[in-house]
């Protein structure tokens, strides 16, 4: 029991760290010193992990063992440390590059700490703790953010342009991109612990804190993330309207695609709508720009990158990957010349901004495979929790 109660405080105190970390001391200021805070802890939950061996041995045992989840990440992690073993850069595959830090010793981080929640999180009181860790701990990256982008900012952040309309804040996580990505699995949480209040005097202030998390997302102007959070939005509450039966739910999330889809087309065909969105979140929405090449224009050129290396890998590697943060050795010479008139000529484009892309080429079609059959097993329990069916 004791160590159930280590794990708990550990993965906590990681829920409670990794979002808050950074070394403004450090040329690796973010995910670096993310890791190097949080892997300790890992080690202490592995520990405390074994410690409470009994009591994940009858977690398990009340798991089918037809749970295709549990297999695909086990198989995951084992494909992991097959592509690591196969790759040209075993060392960098283990420890990672210098400046992101997610080689195989980061995800055997996520392996334990998803593996001590798995098996030691057995408790409502426990998951009430969870999730409110998860919550309270985003008022400081948003708060941050909104911070950076009307020039308030702690620090001097390169590139930032703090105080004007082309800020993009990434606070704490460093980049816009990543705060936007937290953000997205963050809010829908958010509206899941409004809705499950009592009274609207409990209720009231996960909706502030909700609508300040949508605001720090919208100062981000990060187009995926956004786009991603927009499609989340509607289809829990088109399955929220759909399961209470609440017709002007779903209505209203219908129109709101709807008036979504039709402001995007509008802002990229009518210049009046474009100069009107000048210098607001908006503004990254509008795809065309004549004839100067745009971050779109970047990001098709990366994603053709990656699509020319994937296809050029050897057989082994397209099934197996090249290990974990050691892919991106195989972009440069697929690299388009043009590419660097919108990145600069000194940028090092280690990353294809595409999930599948580069869990292909970091994990093989295999990996990939894997993958998804993980997060639709997550899904899938999610759905059978929801509608009270049995696994």
């Amino acid at each position: 029991m004791l160590g159930g109660h280590v794990a708990e405080a550990l993965w906590l105190s990681a829920l409670v760290i990794v979002p808050l970390t950074m070394n403004v001391a450090a040329a690796r200021t973010f995910e670096a010193a993310k890791l190097a805070a949080v892997a300790p802890l890992a080690a202490l939950a592995l520990f405390a992990l074994l410690a409470s061996v009994s009591d994940a041995r009858a977690r398990i045992n009340q798991i089918p063992r037809r749970e295709w989840v549990i297999w695909a990440f086990g198989l995951m992690i084992i494909g992991g440390f097959v592509a690591t073993g196969n790759s040209e850069t075993p060392w960098i595959a283990f420890f990672g590059d210098y400046f992101r830090r997610e080689g195989m010793a980061a995800w055997m981080v996520y392996a334990v700490f998803f593996s001590s929640i798995l098996l030691l999180l057995s408790r409502r009181d426990q998951l009430d703790r969870l999730i409110d860790t998860i919550l309270l701990v985003s008022i400081i990256p948003c708060v941050y953010a909104l911070q950076q982008r009307y020039g308030y900012d702690f620090f001097q952040t390169a590139n930032l342009q703090g105080g004007t309309a082309g800020a993009r804040p990434g606070s704490n996580l460093g980049n816009p991109t990543f705060l936007s990505a937290y953000l997205l699995l963050v809010i829908p949480i958010t509206i899941a612990r409004a809705a499950s209040a009592a009274t609207w005097a409990n209720r009231t202030p996960w909706l502030a804190l909700m609508g300040l998390q949508l605001f720090a997302a919208a100062l981000t102007q990060s187009r995926g993330p956004l786009l991603g959070l927009i499609a989340t939005l509607f289809l829990l509450a088109v399955l929220l309207g759909g399961s209470m039966r609440w017709k002007a739910l779903v209505g209203a999330a219908l129109g709101g695609a709807a008036i979504a889809i039709a402001a995007l087309v509008a802002i990229n065909l009518v210049p009046d709508l474009q100069a009107l969105v000048k210098d607001t979140p908006l503004q990254r929405f509008i795809l065309s720009k004549g004839v100067e090449l745009t971050s779109t224009d970047s990001r098709i050129g990366i994603w053709q990158m990656g699509v020319d290396a994937f296809v050029n890998t050897p057989l082994v590697r397209m099934l197996i990957g090249a290990g974990p943060d050691a892919s991106h050795f195989y972009y440069f010479p697929h690299l388009p010349s043009w590419l660097l008139r919108i990145e600069g000529l000194t940028e090092t484009i280690d990353r294809l901004h595409n999930e599948t892309m580069e869990t292909l080429m970091t994990f093989g079609v295999i990996g990939f495979l894997l993958q998804v059959c993980f997060w639709s097993g997550l899904v899938r329990l999610a759905t059978n929790a929801l509608t009270g069916r049995s696994l």
